[in-house]
């Protein structure tokens, strides 16, 4: 009969209340834990444990999704310049270029910011373009901005940030 052999590695120090309060404080301080300590090999033994990917930032997502929604609010500025210029023109083409090319740009990165938000955040925060929309249209194409707007932008980006803020 064969003798049992003790567990060796994380999995023995791991199922231990012991190896749990060293862990707890290993994190809080930064120092290293008992997986690190007792060799960090995996279920296999030999095999080395791969640290876990660092989390991204709660705010980087949030950064680039603002990002986009002002290379968005960008493609609606050539496409409004596009619309003021003769059919096939340089600028027409040139201006309806760029948009699409922006659009694409748009595309791609969204795809990659709905890996780290739901659906349902990134989309209600497509709301901000209401006020890069009036900058926009302040600052390039001279238009008025009256109280109804101003008011109803800030409803918009109160909403905004109640839906950010309400995470958890």
């Amino acid at each position: 009969m064969k003798a049992k052999q003790p567990k060796a590695g994380p999995e023995a120090a791991a199922g231990t209340n012991e190896a749990a309060g060293v862990n707890e404080v290993a994190a809080a301080t930064g120092a290293a834990g008992v997986n690190e300590v007792a060799g960090a090999t995996g279920a296999a033994g030999g095999e080395p444990v791969k640290p876990a990917a660092k989390p991204v930032r709660r705010w980087l997502p949030f950064l680039f999704l603002h990002v986009i929604f002002l290379i968005y609010s960008m493609s609606a500025i050539l496409s409004k310049l596009a619309a003021g210029s003769a059919f096939f023109s340089p600028r027409f083409l040139l201006c309806y270029g760029g948009a699409l090319a922006l659009l694409v740009v748009y595309a791609l990165v969204w795809q990659w910011i709905l890996k780290f938000l739901p659906l349902t955040v990134a989309y209600l925060n497509k709301g901000v373009t209401i006020i890069w929309g009036m900058v926009w249209g302040f600052l390039i194409f001279h238009e008025s901005i009256s109280i109804a707007m101003v008011v109803g932008a800030v409803i918009v980006f109160v909403g905004i940030i109640l839906v950010v803020t309400d995470r958890g």
